[in-house]
């Protein structure tokens, strides 16, 4: 079967419906604008939920500070002392 010039020009030839046209200002400029717009919101709502927030004594704070020191320093000796205690058992089952 042979193609008809017609019906291969047809094939060959293929338009985009429309070229692309730009604007007269770049876009670049616009992305700024808006992410400007939309951080200045955000910083803006965080500081109305600052606003909000109820915040603890100076006295709770201090004895809060305190406690989770006091139990972080308590965890690091228990934990070191059951990890001596587990390597001196492995040492007298292992022979060393």
């Amino acid at each position: 079967m042979a193609f008809s010039s017609r019906l291969m020009a047809q094939l060959v030839e293929h338009r985009s419906p429309k070229p692309r046209v730009g604007g007269s200002s770049p876009p670049g400029p616009a992305i700024f604008l808006y992410v400007r717009r939309t951080m200045k919101k955000f910083f803006n709502d965080v500081m109305i939920e600052f606003r909000k927030v109820v915040w603890a004594k100076k006295e709770a704070a201090i004895n809060a500070t305190a406690l989770v020191i006091g139990l972080s320093i308590f965890v690091g000796i228990y934990v070191s002392v059951f990890d001596l205690i587990v390597m001196k058992i492995l040492q007298v089952l292992s022979g060393v």
